[in-house]
């Protein structure tokens, strides 16, 4: 009987794959534009991590401070450009839904309308 093969990993080695572990089948796999959008984004940010200054003077410190203002500024607006797409889709979806249920009670009653114009019951 065999076991299963692991990796083990060196310190200061982070393989990009266990940033994915979050995508699962039909929660971000299979991967479409949003998702091959957000795995970009995830890489850009972890070079610019990579480049940080250390912390060892108040300059680098300075400069530090003011490159992961900047990441947290982009990452907030573009969660903000997502989160207003998500509304516009659910908003599209909401005015379709109604203008169907309008246009359904609009022809039934026009059905209901004309059916005893033209076959009186009494």
């Amino acid at each position: 009987m065999r076991t299963l093969q692991y990796i083990n990993f060196h310190l200061g080695h982070n393989p990009e794959v266990l940033t994915l572990a979050h995508l699962t089948w039909e929660h971000g796999l299979p991967a479409g534009v949003h998702e091959i959008h957000i795995i970009n984004r995830m890489r850009i940010k972890r070079a610019w991590e990579a480049i940080l200054p250390p912390i060892d003077t108040p300059a680098n410190i300075k400069m530090r401070n003011s490159i992961i203002t900047a990441l947290e500024i982009d990452e907030w607006a573009f969660r903000e450009s997502v989160s207003i797409s998500k509304h516009k889709e659910e908003f599209q979806s909401f005015i379709c839904i109604y203008i169907y249920i309008y246009i359904s009670f609009f022809f039934n009653y026009i059905i209901n309308k004309y059916d005893k114009t033209l076959n009186p019951i009494t």
